[in-house]
Parts: C-alpha cells; sequence; structure tokens
C-alpha cells in the first residue's frame, strides 16, 4: 500500500496535491460554522488555530483516502 500518482489525461498528479485542494474548503467551511456559532470567542490564537484545523484535516483526508 501507500500513495501512487492518479494519472489525468497522461498527466500524473500526486495525492498530495488533490488533498491538499480537499481539505481548504472544509478548513474554511468549519471556520466559517465557528464563528456562525460565535465559538471562536474560546480560541486564544486564532490563525494557529486555523493552522491546526488544516493540519488535522488533511490528515483526515490522507488517512482515509482509498488511493
Amino acid at each position: 500500500m501507500g500513495i501512487h500518482e492518479i494519472s489525468i489525461g497522461n498527466v500524473y498528479i500526486s495525492p498530495i496535491l488533490i488533498y491538499t485542494l480537499l481539505a481548504l474548503p472544509i478548513t474554511y467551511g468549519a471556520i466559517r460554522l465557528m464563528s456562525y456559532f460565535k465559538l471562536s470567542r474560546f480560541v486564544w490564537h486564532e490563525m494557529l488555530f486555523i493552522i491546526a484545523l488544516y493540519i488535522i484535516i488533511f490528515s483526515l483526508i490522507t488517512l482515509l483516502s482509498p488511493f
């Protein structure tokens, strides 16, 4: 098992790029939900929290992916 390239039109693309692009809107949506429910007031350093949230979402996508 491992990470294998995906061929799109005879161009090999790393799955890490796809996971990165997939994690961005999910993170953005989570941040929007947090601000809607006013949960961001419990966060001490907002940018560190956003980066950590992105890394967690990216890691979950990577672990759960079938590639």
